[in-house]
C-alpha cells in the first residue's frame, strides 16, 4: 500500500510535503484527504493527528529503519526495557467517544508497520492472536502477577506458554484491529481481563525504565 500512496505522491510535486511525508499522510488519513488539502492536512484538521503523525514518524526515521536484531537487550539496570523506541502518541486515560471504556486504557507508540516489537519485562506469554478491535496482540504476564498487552501487531514472533526475557521480540507493529493508522499500543493490567488497566509509564518507571 506505501508503495502505491508512494507513486502517487510522486505525481504531485506542487503538493504540501515531500513524497514521503505525503504517502505517510494518505496511510493515516487517506489519499483523498492529500488531495483535498494539496498536501499534508494541516495542524488544525482533525485535532492535528495525521498532521504529528507524520511529523513523528519522519522525525524518528534514522532509529525506526536502523539495523534491530531479535536478541532480549535491556535499557534499566532492572532488566525491563521500552517495547520500542519511538515518541509517545495518544497517552493514558486521555478521554473520548472512540474507546468503549470512554478513555484510552493504554498508551501509544506511533510507528511504522514492520517496527520489531519487544516485551517490556520477563515472562510468560498467555496469548498470542486476534484480539477483535486490538487486532493482533500478544499478552504477557510478569512474576509480579501483572499483565502487559502489545496491540494492533502485523506478525507475532512468540506463542502462548512460551517463557521469554525482558527485551525480547515478540511481533512487528503494524494496523490490524480498530486503528486509524500503525502505531504500537500497549497495556499494563493486573489482571488479564479488559478493564483492569494501570497507568503503563508508572509501572514502567517503577521497573527502571526511562520514559
Amino acid at each position: 500500500m506505501m508503495c502505491k500512496l508512494m507513486k502517487s505522491a510522486k505525481k504531485h510535486p506542487n503538493y504540501r510535503g515531500s513524497p514521503s511525508e505525503l504517502a505517510l499522510a494518505g496511510y493515516n488519513a487517506g489519499w483523498f484527504r492529500v488531495v483535498q488539502f494539496e498536501g499534508v492536512p494541516p495542524k488544525h484538521w482533525a485535532k492535528g493527528e495525521t498532521y504529528n503523525y507524520v511529523r513523528i514518524i519522519m522525525a524518528n526515521v534514522p532509529k525506526l529503519t536502523a539495523p534491530d536484531d531479535s536478541a532480549a537487550e535491556s535499557d534499566s539496570a532492572s532488566g525491563w526495557a521500552l517495547p520500542v523506541k519511538a515518541p509517545l502518541g495518544t497517552p493514558y486515560h486521555q478521554r473520548g467517544g472512540m474507546w468503549s471504556s470512554g478513555y484510552h486504557t493504554g498508551i501509544d507508540f506511533p510507528v511504522p508497520v514492520g517496527t520489531t516489537i519487544k516485551t517490556a519485562g520477563p515472562g510468560t506469554v498467555v496469548s498470542a492472536g486476534p484480539g477483535g478491535p486490538y487486532g493482533n496482540q500478544v499478552i504477557i504476564r510478569h512474576s509480579d502477577g501483572m499483565y502487559s498487552q502489545y496491540a494492533h501487531l502485523s506478525s507475532l514472533t512468540v506463542s502462548a506458554g512460551q517463557k521469554i526475557k525482558a527485551g525480547q521480540k515478540i511481533g512487528l507493529s503494524g494496523a490490524t484491529g480498530n486503528v486509524s493508522g500503525p502505531h504500537l499500543h500497549m497495556e499494563i493490567r493486573n489482571s488479564p481481563a479488559y478493564g483492569t488497566d494501570i497507568d503503563p509509564l508508572r509501572y514502567l518507571r517503577q521497573h527502571g525504565v526511562t520514559v
